[in-house]
């Protein structure tokens, strides 16, 4: 962004980290907000693929057994918190990073 990049508007969750709108300086509009769900049955699965710290507190509401990766430290901060075992972080936040974090931690298991 450029130093000064004028009147920002940030539309994202309700509730959603600020990090980025304060940053910014921006004005915030909520457009939608997170509904954590649980399933009324859990699958049988060798690891949990987290692409996000709500998924981490849902999951943590059925399931803290399975080991979980997940897609960045903020996702992993959420799932530690929330009882969860973080077998693997992705190392960027995208899908090729994601899928090694798979792989590294069923090679692991």
């Amino acid at each position: 962004m450029p130093p000064s990049p004028g009147r920002v508007l940030f539309a994202g969750a309700a509730g959603a980290r600020p990090l980025l709108p304060e940053t910014l300086d921006a004005d915030v509009v909520a457009l939608y907000r997170t509904v954590e769900l649980a399933p009324a049955e859990w699958p049988d699965c060798d690891v949990v693929v987290l692409a996000s710290p709500s998924a981490a507190r849902a999951l943590s509401r059925v399931d803290r057994s399975t080991p979980v990766v997940s897609i960045g430290p903020e996702t992993s901060r959420a799932a530690r918190a929330a009882g969860l075992d973080v077998a693997a972080e992705a190392a960027e936040t995208d899908v090729d990073s994601l899928v090694e974090a798979v792989e590294r931690a069923v090679a692991a298991s």
